[in-house]
């Protein structure tokens, strides 16, 4: 009796409880989830007490996972500002006011579409793109310098269309039927000259300068005074080599010696008697050209003769044959500021147009017009 009394004792208060125990645990470990493997790296950061007092830490490279690439987006993204507009012309925002004389009208154009039709009709396309700007920003400074006043052409235009006046002059239509098949690559060309100097002038103590230029020099330039009335100091006599070759470095006049005396009589109001050689004494200036030239004891410029006789410069040398004269010239033009020519030698030198334009017209400025 005894026996068994103690036998449901030790299994009330020790064996149940010690498997009710045993099963609860069994319970608990079966439902915490499994840590599954992974390949990711594991950083681990330490987060020090704000409260603490700061130490120098000792820096220590952490290899951390590349980022993973982001969706590519279905909304393509706005342009930045930067990129919504293209920068504005300073020319295009400047009208000129153009008596076109073929037609007999005035014409407004942009300052950028002038220049692009003047550099077109004052240099060939195929000249090097550094001559071009230069010839851009000469054609840019005479214009803004005759913004201020009018044409004498036409008093409600600022220029005009007639080089003789203003500067040479090439509308489009003109353009395609000189240039044909290239129009579009010459016209992108000189297009490029003109905005890649886009608002600049040549100037003076501040202001835009007069401005001249010619075809071919006889190897320099000439003194403004030694030419025209008014003597301007950024223009004097400077050496314009490489033009040895130019077409229009060389011409020659042969005349007859009663025609040339018919010719001054007519045209000078000087009558010549005697020897047509004996007669005559040339002044030079100090770029070779004749400043003036005495034809029995009247004395008149170089330039009046050199249109009497329909010369190409004024630099002219006299050879006298029994019957009749050679007259032989040296360069194209009045020689005054930027020889075209020799812009054209310098760029293929290795001149940038503004040393070719510091060049010519000296101590002039470049500046923003706008």
């Amino acid at each position: 009796m005894r026996s068994r009394i103690a036998h449901t004792f030790f299994l009330f208060f020790y064996a149940i409880p010690f498997m009710l125990s045993l099963y609860i645990n069994y319970s608990h470990a079966s439902a915490a989830p499994m840590p599954q493997p992974t390949d990711e790296p594991v950083t681990v950061i330490e987060i020090s007490d704000p409260t603490a007092t700061p130490t120098t830490p000792t820096a220590t490279p952490v290899s951390t996972p590349s980022p993973q690439p982001a969706p590519t987006p279905t909304v393509t993204p706005s342009p930045s500002p930067e990129q919504e507009q293209p920068a504005v012309l300073k020319d295009s925002l400047v009208t000129v006011k153009v008596f076109d004389r073929t037609d007999n009208r005035v014409i407004e154009l942009t300052m950028h579409d002038y220049i692009i039709r003047c550099v077109a009709g004052e240099m060939p396309a195929t000249f090097p793109m550094e001559a071009l700007k230069a010839q851009a920003v000469a054609a840019r400074t005479f214009t803004a310098r005759h913004m201020t006043s009018s044409c004498s052409s036409n008093s409600k235009a600022h220029v005009c269309t007639y080089h003789g006046c203003c500067q040479a002059y090439v509308s489009p239509e003109r353009m395609q039927k000189n240039w044909g098949s290239n129009y579009a690559e010459r016209l992108e060309k000189i297009t490029r000259a003109v905005e890649e100097t886009d608002g600049l002038v040549m100037t003076y103590n501040g202001e835009p300068i007069t401005v001249f230029y010619f075809s071919t020099s006889n190897g320099y330039t000439e003194a403004c005074q030694d030419v025209f009335v008014k003597n301007l100091p950024y223009y004097t006599s400077v050496e314009s080599p490489g033009e040895e070759s130019a077409p229009n470095y060389y011409s020659y006049v042969k005349i007859s010696n009663d025609e040339f005396i018919s010719t001054v009589k007519n045209k000078l109001g000087i009558t010549i008697s005697g020897s047509i050689e004996q007669s005559i004494d040339l002044q030079r200036s100090a770029g070779g050209r004749v400043k003036y030239i005495t034809i029995c004891g009247t004395k008149i410029k170089g330039t009046q003769f050199r249109t009497a006789l329909g010369l190409k410069s004024t630099d002219f040398r006299f050879t006298f044959y029994d019957d009749q004269i050679l007259i032989e010239v040296y360069g194209y033009g009045h020689g005054v500021g930027m020889s075209q020519l020799g812009a054209k030698a310098m760029a293929e030198g290795g001149s940038v147009f503004s040393d070719i334009l510091a060049h010519y017209y000296v101590n002039t400025n470049l500046c923003q017009i706008y």
